[in-house]
């Protein structure tokens, strides 16, 4: 048999580190190239976002601008009858600005409703830690299910 220099073994190894490294290397490498092609993709969605909220915004703005002309005609028309009908014009303006003031009022009390949903209050209690109770067991942030009722059988 022929003996295998010392140097081999040592050799071999040497290699395998080397291929070992490069194949890190070029991994890193492949996973740096992917990041990099996600990032690119999403900066390019993030831009058509924008601008699409950008003329979803104007046209938005566009059509409250109709809708207010439309509603200070049909207003118009509101006191233009009043006054038809034998109204004083000044109260038959009172009388639109008051109609007007009322659904103002209903409007900023739903906008109060609504306004308490935006907290993500619900959100909020299950992702607090469970406070302790005197007996140290958690007191839950939650109302717990409700447990199921029982049947009866019938005889």
């Amino acid at each position: 048999m022929a003996a295998i220099p010392a140097d081999a073994g040592a050799a071999g190894s040497d290699r395998t580190g080397k291929s070992l490294a490069s194949e890190a290397r070029a991994l890193i490498d492949a996973l740096r190239d992917a990041l990099a092609a996600r990032a690119q993709l999403f900066a390019l969605e993030a831009r058509r976002a924008g601008l699409a909220l950008t003329e979803m915004l104007m046209f938005g703005v566009l059509a409250a601008t109709l809708v207010l002309t439309a509603w200070l005609g049909l207003a118009a028309l509101v006191v233009v009858l009043l006054m038809y009908a034998g109204m004083n014009p000044a109260f038959a303006l009172l009388v639109m600005v008051l109609l007007n003031l009322t659904g103002a009022w209903a409007m900023v009390a739903r906008l109060r409703q609504l306004a308490a949903h935006l907290g993500f209050p619900a959100t909020l209690r299950r992702l607090r830690p469970a406070s302790t109770s005197e007996g140290g067991a958690p007191v839950p942030s939650v109302r717990p299910a409700p447990q199921p009722v029982p049947q009866t059988q019938e005889p």
